[in-house]
């Protein structure tokens, strides 16, 4: 039996036996996505570091980002804060 890939996974490609983990600083949440487009970018002041996920995460403070699709949060600069 054929099962729909998990949330956090796709595969574009027929006759397959796994599915695909979205990208660093990507995510989705839904079941049986069929592209890698259907990977979400983090948005701004969210980050992602893990494969697979299902959401994004906030930049903890002290910390921001200003990129979407990020797998990381840059530090802030002597005199400034988030």
């Amino acid at each position: 039996m054929c099962t729909s890939c998990e949330p956090g996974r796709y595969q574009e490609k027929a006759i397959q036996t796994e599915c695909v983990l979205c990208s660093e600083g990507r995510f989705h949440n839904s079941v049986g996505r069929t592209s890698r487009h259907d990977c979400f970018a983090c948005a701004l002041g969210r980050f992602q570091e893990d494969q697979g996920k299902t959401s994004c995460m906030n930049c903890p403070g002290g910390k921001y980002q200003d990129t979407e699709g990020s797998d990381f949060c840059r530090e802030c600069l002597a005199g400034t804060k988030n």
